[in-house]
């Protein structure tokens, strides 16, 4: 959604407290349609903030960010921020294959589960992988997420577990879009248990989520 129609959404379903009163006026864009990329506008790239300097990075960012609360590092003060994450004992390599289906929220959740499993076995504890529960909490808008992690809940069954709350907001979401656009405003996705659009390749042998 744009930020327009999210606003139109969150007055319009009651999303927010205080905007019973609020008189909300968008005016649509011209010359834009949904799917594009930001490539197709033609339009330079101009970071909105210091830590995503390029359009790679603003797109992983909605998986990434959530490393935040980790001691995972996201690659801050680097010119590839949120582009890529690591640790000194993770031996793991991550390429987006298709580009198209890539869905930064669930390529996240695999790869937080990746790391969570490697450091347990690196006899870490979850403290220590995980030092700001708190600010998980606050990245992924609930407790569940850090809850089921660390019950060891494979992350295909954590992505599986959140698509019928998925569909609902598809249905109300569908109602504030100002640029539909049948050919290219497919449904949100619902999750099946098929290869994934990110294969992770480890020198252990591969671990691609299926």
């Amino acid at each position: 959604m744009t930020p327009g129609e999210l606003a139109k959404a969150i007055v319009g379903e009651d999303w927010s407290d205080g905007v019973d009163d609020l008189r909300l006026d968008v005016i649509p864009l011209g010359g834009w349609e949904r799917g594009m990329t930001w490539d197709e506008t033609g339009l330079e790239w101009i970071p909105p903030p210091p830590g995503l300097q390029t359009l790679t990075a603003a797109v992983l960012y909605l998986g990434t960010v959530i490393l935040e609360a980790t001691s995972i590092s996201f690659g801050g003060g680097t010119r590839s921020t949120f582009e890529q994450v690591g640790a000194p004992w993770a031996d793991a390599d991550t390429v987006v294959t298709d580009p198209a289906s890539f869905d930064p929220a669930e390529v996240g959740v695999h790869i937080l589960d990746a790391f969570w499993h490697e450091a347990r076995r690196q006899q870490s504890s979850d403290d220590e992988y995980v030092p700001r529960t708190s600010m998980m909490t606050l990245l992924a808008g609930t407790t569940r997420l850090v809850d089921e992690l660390a019950a060891g809940v494979a992350s295909a069954d954590i992505i599986a577990g959140w698509q019928d709350e998925l569909a609902v907001f598809d249905v109300a979401r569908r109602r504030y879009l100002l640029y539909p656009n049948p050919a290219r405003d497919a449904p949100v996705a619902v999750y099946r248990r098929k290869p994934w659009a990110v294969d992770a390749q480890r020198q252990r042998g591969r671990a691609a989520p299926t």
